[in-house]
């Protein structure tokens, strides 16, 4: 009996893992073929934009577990406490990464479209 309250749980969790992990690869290929449907972009450019946005997910996940383990902890040389805002920041930079590292694969007029684009949906929300 005992280890059915072990194992249970253990194998919810497993499903809730997998759920969440399918559902960034669905929204990272959901971005990709976006980008690539609007921007015209070839198989292997809506790839690397895949590969991008599978990346910084798992880099902000990177960075959620830090933070959650280093609440109470010390996380660097200098003794200092990760802060919410911290967190934030450390968010928001890997957003602006995002941009620079689609510039990598786009070609400049479509990076200036997607930029348009990028500028275009943040002001109508």
């Amino acid at each position: 009996m005992k280890k059915i309250f072990i194992v249970f749980p253990l194998v919810i969790s497993s499903f809730i893992l997998r759920a969440q992990v399918a559902s960034v690869g669905a929204s990272s290929n959901r971005i990709a073929q976006n980008l690539k449907d609007t921007l015209s972009l070839s198989n292997e450019q809506a790839k690397q934009i895949y590969e991008v946005n599978m990346k910084i997910y798992q880099q902000k996940q990177e960075l959620r577990q830090k933070y959650k383990i280093s609440e109470f902890a010390r996380t660097d040389k200098q003794s200092k406490f990760i802060s919410s805002d911290s967190l934030g920041i450390y968010m928001y930079k890997l957003e602006m990464r995002r941009d620079s590292l689609y510039k990598l694969i786009l070609a400049p007029d479509k990076y200036q479209l997607y930029q348009q684009k990028k500028v275009t949906v943040i002001n109508s929300e």
